[in-house]
């Protein structure tokens, strides 16, 4: 668990936004209007660990990918580190610290685990071909930085376990398995100087092993002060990891509370 709440680091305010589709019935051509999310209102504090339930379409993918920038919202307002991003891009927000994880991992599977790694960097000295041609010393310097953290985090959360990513790490990302896949995408936020981490059902569709290994890796994340926000669906889980769960149906939150009294209300 994470320490007590602290600075409120995330703020949405009256988040709400619809999705239409066109149809045709009896020659007419007609719209469909659903909405997906309803005057959604949350803020989130430093180093918590928040985990998002609910059913299948209740809203939680979209939450994030507006909250990400991914999508904007019909109407209301996000609030980061004091700073309102309401219609910022996606890559601003990435830069101002909030990092994401997907549900289908965006592993590069042609290239080596470490290599994966340093896409995550936010340093992209050497980068571009006037930079590396005319900045040789300092581009080298730099990939050494990048390698050299990439190697820190994968020793300081594999240390001592067999068969891990450390021992893989110059192995294409293409020969892992799906969890180890997963335990890539997730220790990649380490690269970045992420301040919020949006976790897509981190846990899903991988062995205890390996759950267990991403629960260690999300509480290590929590424990650098970084604030992690998380779609799951297994109540263990959430259990182990969560300070608190905010619980979506029909697009509205309708509880906000500690897992333990959400899970007992929720069956």
């Amino acid at each position: 668990m994470s320490e007590a709440a602290k600075n409120t680091i995330l703020s949405l305010e009256n988040i709400s936004i619809s999705f239409s589709r066109d149809y045709k019935k009896d020659g007419k051509e007609l719209t469909e209007s659903k909405e997906i999310l309803k005057n959604i209102s949350l803020k989130l504090d430093e180093g918590e660990i928040v985990a998002l339930m609910g059913g299948n379409g209740s809203g939680k993918t979209t939450l994030f990918n507006i909250i990400s920038g991914l999508l904007e919202a019909d109407s209301g307002n996000i609030v980061f580190k004091g700073k309102d991003i309401t219609f910022w891009k996606a890559y601003q927000r990435a830069k101002a610290g909030i990092g994401r994880m997907f549900q289908d991992n965006h592993i590069f599977p042609n290239i080596t685990v470490l290599e994966n790694m340093f896409i995550s960097s936010n340093s992209t000295f050497g980068e571009t071909p006037f930079v590396s041609l005319f900045s040789r010393k300092k581009s080298i310097s730099t990939e050494r930085q990048r390698e050299q953290k990439a190697d820190e985090i994968l020793f300081e959360i594999f240390a001592g376990q067999s068969g891990t990513l450390l021992e893989k790490r110059n192995s294409l990302a293409g020969e892992l398995s799906y969890g180890e896949k997963r335990l890539l995408g997730l220790a990649r936020i380490f690269m970045g100087d992420y301040r919020l981490v949006l976790l897509d059902e981190p846990s899903a569709g991988i062995n205890e092993q390996l759950t267990n290994n991403i629960l260690e890796m999300v509480k290590k994340i929590s424990n650098k002060n970084i604030t992690v926000f998380l779609i799951e669906h297994e109540k263990t889980f959430v259990l182990d990891v969560s300070d608190r769960v905010i619980y979506l149906k029909n697009g509205k939150i309708t509880r906000n509370a500690a897992p333990a009294i959400v899970l007992s209300e929720i069956g």
